[in-house]
């Protein structure tokens, strides 16, 4: 069983927490973002998490072998990818990357893990796949739990790539493989998948969020994981 595999129950008030990552201190760009985030949810926990308390976190929520898994994560979106689940998992809310744009508040988002585990938006590609951009959680959410196992596997098999590939390994491939498999669980179980988890489209996602693409950083490998 997962540490924390408790989910706080239905009737508990929604996490107001949002989570964001930087591996260091952000660039002036990226920090005029993520104070929008902060000015437009005075209600919310605002928490921005670097590479070191990342790691420190991770250690002392999950252990050695965890932070080891951490180590080998090659470029800062994997770490910023295997936080995240880490800490939804742990405290709830929203997780949104930090390059995102704040277009109105995500309030009615997070009143919704009133009735639902995890929320996010999936592609609409051909063949679609669940985004790791945003993602809201209770604390515990089954989702979350599985994509945890299943990154910590890949990343510490003696036979793993030194630069494994970051979207299946940690990205948004981890998260739609844990979303498959409980869902396909759940419809296998006595009580189905009510309250499991919610999908919306990408498209229905942008009326709270958008994305700047012309951000400096996104111009190197460094920055842009596409490029790594």
């Amino acid at each position: 069983v997962f540490p924390g595999a408790m989910v706080a129950p239905a009737t508990a008030a929604p996490p107001r927490r949002i989570l964001q990552f930087w591996d260091r201190r952000p660039p002036d760009e990226v920090m005029t973002l993520i104070q929008a985030w902060r000015d437009t949810h005075p209600d919310c926990e605002h928490t921005l998490l670097d590479e070191p308390t990342s790691r420190g976190f991770i250690a002392e929520r999950l252990g050695g072998r965890a932070a080891e898994a951490f180590d080998r994560c090659h470029h800062p979106a994997m770490k910023s990818d295997f936080v995240r689940l880490v800490w939804l998992h742990a405290h709830g809310g929203a997780y949104l990357d930090a390059d995102e744009v704040c277009r109105k508040s995500i309030g009615p988002i997070l009143d919704a893990l009133a009735h639902v585990e995890f929320i996010a938006c999936i592609s609409t590609d051909p063949a679609p796949y669940v985004h790791n951009l945003f993602m809201a959680a209770r604390p515990g959410a089954r989702v979350l739990g599985v994509a945890i196992e299943d990154m910590l596997d890949r990343l510490s098999k003696p036979d793993a790539p030194q630069r494994p590939d970051i979207w299946q390994t940690t990205g948004p491939g981890a998260v739609t493989r844990a979303v498959g498999r409980v869902l396909l669980e759940a419809c296998g179980s006595q009580g189905g998948p009510h309250g499991l988890i919610a999908l919306t489209t990408d498209l229905n996602y942008r009326a709270f969020a958008g994305t700047d693409d012309g951000l400096a950083y996104k111009k190197t490998r460094e920055g842009n994981w596409r490029m790594a």
